[in-house]
């Protein structure tokens, strides 16, 4: 089955069948051009699990800080890729994980070149992202970057969020966020926790701006 046709198998696992305790492993490789649309809640003792591994179920473990590293390698570092095909304008399109139920638990998982690679609606509560990695995500197609006289609008290119949690009591550990070009991490709304988590830029097209947000309102 190619990598395409098992996301939208998993879109349709997790729309339609999971169910609140259940855990999904999901193997290390790229799984291009897709959402993943999670719409179903767990329960505050029985979170829904998406787990991503190397080859054994359980075989990714990150203990106080994000098992990808700057400067490593997506080929050196395997795990599941959420990949959107940007093209050659270099503009990333649309969402990695749209997470629109509560209660869900996201692990080792990398998006890279969409838009936005996790977004957490606002009327969700009690998810955990741990070991998620999102890497450059926005647009970053060189004519649009910040260029006086030439491209004199600085907010032409404002696109790109690594992550943003709205809703309540959302846990966010171990996050590896390199190169958004708008926002890296964002928190809307209250009682949300971040621990060991890392946000970095050296792109310099469309550098970040934000690298952490907490806003009631904003962008």
């Amino acid at each position: 089955m190619y990598k395409r046709q098992i996301l939208l198998f998993l879109n349709t696992i997790i729309s339609f069948f999971i169910l609140a305790g259940d855990l999904i492993n999901v193997k290390a490789g790229v799984y291009a051009d897709l959402t993943l649309t999670f719409t179903k809640s767990g329960t505050a003792n029985n979170l829904i699990h998406f787990r991503g591994y190397k080859s054994t179920p359980g075989d990714i473990q990150s203990h106080y800080s994000p098992t990808f590293k700057y400067g490593d390698s997506i080929a050196s570092n395997p795990m599941p890729v959420l990949r959107e095909n940007r093209a050659s304008n270099n503009e990333g399109q649309g969402m990695g994980m749209n997470v629109r139920g509560s209660y869900i638990r996201l692990e080792n998982l990398l998006v890279q070149y969409y838009s936005h690679g996790v977004h957490i609606d606002s009327s969700q509560t009690g998810c955990h992202l741990k070991n998620i990695v999102c890497v450059d995500q926005g647009d970053y197609n060189v004519a649009h970057s910040y260029n006086p006289p030439s491209m004199p609008d600085a907010f032409q290119n404002y696109d790109g969020n690594g992550i943003t949690a709205r809703g309540t009591n959302h846990v966010l550990e171990n996050i590896f966020v390199l190169n958004s070009g708008a926002q890296g991490i964002t928190l809307y709304d209250r009682g949300h926790t971040v621990n060991n988590s890392r946000i970095m830029c050296d792109n310099t097209v469309n550098p970040t701006d934000y690298y952490f947000l907490v806003c009631k309102y904003c962008f």
